[in-house]
């Protein structure tokens, strides 16, 4: 009789489960564990109780976000965020990798895949500054020269037009190296006789990029739409430095966020004494 099952394939694997076991820790707090914390947006939380003290509110978090005017703002602006990277990185990934796998030069080859994999390394913060570095309206790259040639100086913070399409540039620029090397496995792994037959027959590149290439890594850009085309609060915040936003909905939650405080206990209010003088002002 065969022997199955979990403890069977533990005893007969102990070394590599042992290997496994740290990245599986990792994980689990890193990444599980403060899942728990979601349960904090069906709560109406108290200072004095924390977060599994404080009492169910069911949906009353979600009704007030969406009340006061910013719920279907962050919403629409989540969704066309996402969108429009599937456009930028997504597809920029894609030529970037069926053009590298087409260079013949060797080294060139190699310097290309380093130098376009470099901005994954740097942090949003510090991308922060270089856009800040660019776009500031006293010290910024772009407004430094527009003054020197007799112009007249743009703050870009002040316009929220701009911003998508300066998120999405550096969003696509950060992850265009990361995705495109995912995409160049792929396009490694696709049958090169599959090419050369099609060469034989006088496919162009372009022709063999549209019938053979992009449909074989198809299974390959189903599965990176997701977590590698997301627009996160954090990256959003770090290059605008929250500063374009839409002043009417922003005071609205002002203003019944300041109502709601007012029904705070003593022990909660108690609480906020840590924050500084200009967050409560």
């Amino acid at each position: 009789m065969k022997k199955e099952g979990f403890l069977y394939e533990f005893k007969k694997n102990k070394a590599l489960f042992a290997m496994a076991a740290p990245a599986f820790i990792l994980v689990l707090v890193m990444q599980y564990f403060p899942m728990s914390g979601l349960i904090l947006a069906f709560k109406e939380y108290q200072y004095n109780l924390g977060v599994f003290g404080s009492p169910f509110n069911g949906l009353q978090n979600f009704g007030y976000l969406f009340n006061s005017g910013t719920g279907w703002l962050i919403t629409r602006n989540t969704i066309l965020y996402n969108l429009l990277n599937l456009v930028t990185s997504q597809l920029l990934a894609v030529v970037i990798a069926i053009f590298i796998t087409e260079i013949r030069a060797k080294y060139f080859k190699k310097i290309t895949q380093t130098v376009i994999l470099l901005p994954y390394f740097i942090s949003w913060v510090v991308v922060g500054v270089f856009v800040f570095s660019i776009f500031n309206y006293e010290t910024g790259l772009i407004n430094t020269m527009i003054n020197a040639i007799g112009g007249e100086k743009v703050n870009f913070y002040m316009m929220p037009t701009a911003w998508p399409i300066i998120i999405c540039a550096f969003n696509a620029w950060k992850w265009t190296g990361y995705n495109s090397v995912i995409y160049i496995a792929a396009v490694t792994g696709v049958d090169g006789e599959i090419n050369e037959a099609a060469e034989i027959d006088g496919a162009t590149i372009f022709q063999r990029i549209r019938y053979i290439t992009l449909p074989s890594i198809r299974p390959t850009l189903a599965a990176l739409q997701g977590p590698s085309s997301q627009t996160r609060a954090d990256t959003v915040a770090a290059m605008t430095a929250a500063l374009p936003y839409m002043e009417t909905e922003i005071q609205e939650l002002a203003e019944r966020t300041a109502e709601k405080l007012k029904k705070l206990t003593e022990d909660e209010f108690a609480g906020l004494v840590f924050l500084p003088a200009e967050d409560m002002e």
